[in-house]
């Protein structure tokens, strides 16, 4: 962590050495080179607070995608290379809150991940796919856009919906048209408090954790 934390200030400096012609006898005082050097850390602060979360589920999510970006993405398989935290980001907006029931609110985290070399390596014509948070439990839906919450209909009220965003070679036509990647459809999941869980007419969402180091799939127990 310390060679990266090195790292960026590396580029920092080089970042401001590229707007001026002579370095060495660059006006360090001067409110362009101020200017210049302040845009510049405003940038870095912003692109790092992307990938710092408060909620120690979520930062795991994305420190899992950043150690396999630095590990098995093709350009950085040289192991004499250092990563560099530039290396790896996520885009802005990409992490949000949103009302999956009454005082209860979720975490997605929509993959927009980026890896030197790779671009957004997780995603596809159909979207990147996501992960959604619930106090300690991790949802993943592999493809698709970001999910939204509608409010829809029930008896004597509304509840929360998530509008799950479908890969379009998920959707078929009236007539049993197959659809293409970005023929995007969608289907509907609600919180299921008793069961902790999202329920739809099938499954949309998958129940997964991290065990020694890769993602798994957790079987419900104790189904009636």
């Amino acid at each position: 962590m310390t060679q990266i934390v090195e790292a960026k200030w590396v580029i920092v400096i080089r970042t401001a050495y590229a707007f001026t012609s002579e370095p060495r006898h660059c006006n360090w005082e001067s409110f362009e080179v101020k200017l210049i050097l302040t845009y510049i850390l405003i940038l870095w602060s912003t692109m790092a607070s992307a990938q710092d979360h408060r909620n120690p589920v979520v930062q795991s999510i994305v420190d899992w995608h950043r150690q396999y970006c630095y590990d098995n993405l093709t350009d950085l398989r040289d192991e004499s290379r250092v990563p560099l935290e530039s290396d790896f980001g996520i885009d802005e907006g990409s992490i949000y809150d949103i009302e999956i029931a009454e005082n209860q609110t979720a975490t997605v985290v929509y993959k927009s991940f980026t890896c030197e070399g790779e671009g957004h390596g997780w995603c596809g014509s159909g979207g990147c796919g996501y992960f959604i948070v619930v106090g300690e439990k991790i949802f993943e839906r592999q493809l698709g856009y970001e999910p939204k919450v509608v409010n829809v209909p029930v008896y004597q009220g509304s509840i929360p919906a998530i509008v799950v965003p479908m890969h379009g070679t998920s959707c078929e036509g009236a007539g049993g048209e197959s659809m293409a990647g970005a023929d995007t459809c969608f289907a509907m999941a609600t919180w299921n408090e008793y069961w902790g869980t999202f329920q739809s007419i099938v499954p949309l969402l998958t129940e997964v954790r991290i065990e020694d180091g890769e993602w798994t799939a957790v079987v419900a127990e104790n189904i009636p």
